[in-house]
């Protein structure tokens, strides 16, 4: 069974350099022609929840972060079998800023559905 990420993003161009760290790439750098994608896939850690308050009309919050991201490479004929690696050092860094320049609103609207799930007691 394939992992279960709170956050998975659409495909993603990105590329080995020299050093051997990856890039990712947006949408408008893609040359014609590329062929490596993957998916990113994120967990979160939700460290408070903040109740809604009735006094001051404020709705429910959290605090929290990415805990990890991994990584699983798409294409054609590679289908499912690719499996999710972690992501650690430049990588991860790499891959969260990525997502935040380009996936914001996705990715921290999935945290926030996340926490919620935290917030009523589901399993993560």
């Amino acid at each position: 069974m394939p992992a279960v990420h709170p956050f998975e993003s659409d495909h993603i161009a990105y590329c080995v350099g020299d050093n051997g760290q990856t890039e990712f790439l947006p949408d408008c750098d893609v040359p014609e022609g590329h062929d490596d994608f993957c998916v990113l896939g994120v967990d979160f850690t939700v460290s408070e929840i903040y109740p809604a308050d009735s006094d001051t009309g404020a709705d429910w919050d959290w605090n929290g972060h990415v805990s990890a991201v991994h990584m699983r490479i798409v294409g054609e004929g590679i289908g499912l079998q690719a499996k999710w690696r972690k992501l650690n050092g430049f990588d991860r860094v790499r891959a969260t800023a990525h997502l935040n320049a380009y996936h914001y609103k996705a990715l921290w609207r999935a945290g926030t559905d996340f926490a919620d799930g935290q917030r009523y007691g589901e399993a993560a």
